[in-house]
């Protein structure tokens, strides 16, 4: 049980930071590239570019590679179901928090 809660606080703290939640929030409706992301945040790219390699460091997204552009997408399914829970609670239909 300890070593689930601690994987759990140390997941949770992860996507405690507004832009990194916005971020997860607006892959929830599905996958997005860095200038989708972008836009939804209003973060510039290099702050956009530490945040996601976070997120990715965590296993909590991953991205496919279409030519040029990378396309991100949340890849653990426990995160996806509290994200979906989060997402109905507190998001708004641009998949930004309220």
């Amino acid at each position: 049980m300890i070593i689930n809660a601690e994987e759990t606080a140390s997941q949770l703290k992860i996507i405690a930071n507004p832009y990194r939640l916005m971020v997860l929030c607006a892959l929830v409706e599905g996958a997005k590239n860095v200038s989708e992301l972008m836009t939804i945040t209003g973060a510039p790219q290099t702050l956009m570019s530490n945040h996601l390699a976070v997120l990715r460091n965590a296993s909590i997204i991953d991205y496919n590679r279409d030519h040029r552009t990378l396309n991100y997408y949340l890849k653990d399914q426990r995160m996806r179901t509290l994200l979906e829970t989060l997402y109905h609670l507190y998001c708004n239909n641009q998949g930004v928090l309220k």
